[in-house]
């Protein structure tokens, strides 16, 4: 027993994306716009570790080193390196609560 490489890790977890848009890309009776959501809100499941198969995975912000800079210079807020955000929160639930 060991634990699994990145590159399995990669694999497995396209492999899940990869099966979900050719399973939503085939649903019949639904709008193009539909299925663009099915498929959004899947991918977030997978992320939120809701997907039998796949941990869950924090999506961790990475800006350029100098955007702080530059969003200071511009008067505008930046993101800090390193901020993960979906550690508190399903990134599934929230999509369809934000409406239209």
């Amino acid at each position: 027993m060991r634990a699994k490489t990145a590159e399995e890790a990669r694999k497995a977890f396209l492999d899940t994306v990869h099966a979900i848009a050719h399973y939503w890309a085939t649903v019949p009776d639904q709008t193009p716009r539909e299925r663009c959501d099915g498929l959004a809100f899947s991918i977030l499941g997978v992320l939120d570790g809701v997907n039998p198969g796949l941990p869950a995975v924090d999506i961790v912000l990475q800006p350029h080193p100098d955007d702080k800079e530059y969003c200071i210079e511009e008067g505008e807020d930046w993101y800090e390196p390193g901020m993960v955000i979906n550690g508190d929160c399903y990134l599934h639930d929230l999509y369809y609560k934000r409406g239209e």
